[in-house]
């Protein structure tokens, strides 16, 4: 992994003083993960409202030294003379002393044609999603249980897990939001349920109409999720991902359909 310091690409300074920070202490950070093409970062805007309007929530009493206009350009900057294909740009504001920073790092996409043809599977999380938890609908630094729970998923052979809230609805995944295909509607559970409100959850709930499909919110069941004729995942670095199989059911797999959404997100099966 390189990070962006002083001006330029290099390997993380372990000297630092991070190691004192709140962030480091606290977890007192957030983040944003996007999909960058030879050096153009996609929906950057949204990933970064997203991020300073969580700061604000946040710590709004700390010193931000860059407002959305100077953070995009110090990350195009950063990505001026990057030439890879495809790369995942990792931007994290992190709390120190009075004041938050920026820290940007880059590394390798991890996903090609192969995943969007066998698509992903799903498992259920041993934990609850807390829809009253401020946490739950930020992209804080605290990502502990996800990381936890996407390993467990990992280790029984799944791609990743999705979570229940108290009241038995279906929220989102360790890292992506959750749709499913009943009655050829777009369904997926209402941000309240307790879930990350994604960019690309976001986009599809608007742009769905452009394909001739209604997309809409709408609290998921597990009953509605068996009876459901696709799931599908999102997030910001591959659009629309097919989901084959969640628990011991499995779904069909429509690339057609998957590459019609990507389309819409601006996201590529390659």
């Amino acid at each position: 992994m390189e990070v962006w310091q002083n001006g330029y690409w290099q390997l993380p300074d372990a000297t630092n003083r991070l190691f004192g920070s709140l962030a480091f202490q606290y977890g007192f950070g957030v983040f944003e993960t996007l999909l960058v093409r030879e050096g153009f970062p996609a929906d950057l805007d949204d990933h970064i409202q997203r991020m300073l309007q969580s700061i604000q929530t946040l710590d709004a009493a700390a010193f931000c030294p860059l407002d959305a206009r100077q953070l995009k350009e110090n990350i195009l900057l950063a990505l001026r003379n990057r030439q890879a294909e495809k790369e995942v740009l990792k931007i994290t504001a992190y709390r120190e002393a009075d004041r938050w920073s920026f820290l940007f790092a880059l590394r390798p996409y991890p996903y090609n044609e192969l995943h969007y043809k066998q698509g992903f599977s799903l498992t259920k999380s041993t934990y609850l999603r807390n829809p009253h938890s401020f946490l739950v609908y930020h992209k804080t630094m605290n990502y502990l249980e996800n990381y936890v729970e996407r390993q467990a998923a990992l280790c029984a052979g799944y791609t990743d897990a999705y979570f229940l809230n108290p009241d038995g609805i279906v929220t989102e995944c360790t890292s992506a939001n959750l749709f499913i295909v009943l009655q050829g509607e777009l369904i997926t559970s209402p941000v309240t349920s307790g879930m990350l409100p994604g960019t690309m959850r976001k986009k599809l709930l608007l742009k769905a109409n452009e394909m001739g499909v209604t997309a809409r919110e709408r609290p998921i069941c597990p009953e509605m999720m068996k009876k459901a004729e696709a799931v599908i995942v999102t997030n910001a670095l591959y659009g629309a991902m097919p989901v084959f199989k969640v628990d011991a059911i499995n779904y069909p797999v429509n690339p057609v359909f998957i590459q019609r959404l990507n389309e819409v997100l601006g996201r590529g099966m390659d």
